[in-house]
């Protein structure tokens, strides 16, 4: 039967806090155990989905009934910093191996597949220690799917000033660098993981400040 509250107010009644809280707890009650019958003929929700969200303190993410969205991020650049280098990704072999920067991944335990929109931005900086190129590569990518679209970022450039001569301006000016991406799914599986991963050919790439979203849509 559809939800009945505890208390109807007529025209002379006096609203009180007890009365109130008695009509939104008998809410909560309901909510919590909605029968079949109440819900219209074209369903548009199960009866398992009607439930409070639920927050993941850890990772700000929380899951509701239509979906999870959260974020985090890593913005003041006195705190500990992130660092990819070529000596744990870009090896003497020629060989690459991509790592995942600390903190920037969701572990997604979903309760169907549905649509997700993961988001980031990110601010690096790569310093020039004399080796060849010293480029740095970073992308996100989930379980779902292999992602190759990266971004790329050069290492420290020295300006020019009239007459040829070169400068050093300041790692903070020449060496940093941002950039921003995202990442869409369709048909997700109900759990995965999705974050940011990275390599570098220099020998210090540091990550300054980042932040990563993620929204995942049953509906």
């Amino acid at each position: 039967m559809a939800y009945v509250p505890t208390k109807n107010w007529v025209s002379g009644n006096t609203l009180t806090a007890s009365d109130l809280q008695g009509n939104l707890d008998g809410m909560k009650d309901y909510c919590h155990d909605v029968t079949a019958g109440d819900l219209k003929a074209t369903q548009w929700a199960d009866t398992k989905h009607i439930m409070p969200g639920v927050i993941d303190a850890q990772t700000t993410v929380t899951n509701n009934c239509s979906g999870m969205f959260g974020g985090q991020q890593h913005s003041w650049q006195t705190l500990n910093y992130t660092f990819l280098t070529r000596w744990n990704t870009t090896r003497s072999a020629a060989t690459t191996r991509y790592l995942i920067i600390p903190e920037t991944t969701f572990t997604v335990d979903a309760g169907r597949p549905g649509t997700m929109f993961f988001q980031w931005w990110i601010q690096e900086q790569s310093r020039n220690d004399g080796y060849t190129d010293g480029l740095s590569f970073i992308y996100a990518e989930s379980d779902n799917e292999e992602n190759d679209s990266y971004h790329k970022f050069p290492e420290q450039s020295d300006a020019q000033i009239v007459g040829g001569a070169t400068f050093t301006p300041g790692l903070n000016i020449s060496a940093t660098r941002y950039s921003s991406g995202f990442l869409v799914e369709d048909g997700t599986t109900a759990s995965f993981g999705v974050g940011l991963k990275g390599r570098s050919e220099n020998g210090q790439c540091a990550i300054f400040s980042w932040g990563v979203s993620i929204e995942l849509f049953y509906l």
